[in-house]
């Protein structure tokens, strides 16, 4: 075949593509892009007629209290390595108004510089007795104050092959949003 394509998008934009193409024109590509999208309806309404069928009412939920002396205890160990952060590409100021798009790697690879993330630990929070997964610890250096992030967690960073023992399944990826205030008092 002269061209192996993937599309993926909502109802009303491509947000991906991904392709293979033995030299074909940007209008043959560009068409193969467009038909993508117009096949990939089908599929959506019936995805949306699915959700509304057993959708339910959203959820109430409240934030749980900020945990203090946790956070304290974060500012403390990495307090300067967060509130001196800057971005790679041009070593300006991250600022804690703005959002900033966040990408990164890890290698399996034994001998590949940076921490193995194979060798997955669960660190104990003296402060409050919990157990908290090694990215986290790993991750909080990057996460700016005052800027809520999304944190991924690959099984390997979370609970790794055992999980957490109760609701944590093993090999679950983990998903979390992340927001350290700017004033710790609110």
């Amino acid at each position: 075949s002269d061209l192996d394509l993937v599309v993926a998008g909502t109802e009303n934009a491509v947000l991906m593509v991904e392709s293979e193409a033995n030299v074909l024109s940007e209008e043959v590509m560009l068409g193969a892009v467009v038909y993508g999208h117009e096949q990939m309806q089908a599929a959506i309404r019936t995805i949306n007629e699915m959700a509304a069928e057993v959708a339910k009412a959203p959820m109430e939920w409240t934030a749980p209290e900020t945990d203090d002396v946790l956070v304290k205890s974060v500012e403390a160990a990495i307090g300067s390595r967060i509130t001196d952060m800057t971005l790679t590409n041009s070593d300006a100021p991250v600022e804690p108004d703005k959002t900033y798009p966040v990408a990164g790697w890890a290698s399996v690879n034994e001998g590949a510089d940076g921490v193995p993330i194979y060798d997955w630990k669960i660190f104990r929070n003296p402060m409050t007795n919990q157990d908290v997964p090694q990215g986290v610890v790993l991750s909080l250096p990057y996460i700016p104050i005052g800027v809520e992030s999304t944190l991924v967690l690959t099984s390997f960073l979370a609970y790794g092959s055992s999980g957490d023992g109760s609701l944590i399944a093993p090999y679950t990826p983990i998903v979390a949003r992340i927001y350290i205030p700017l004033n710790q008092n609110k």
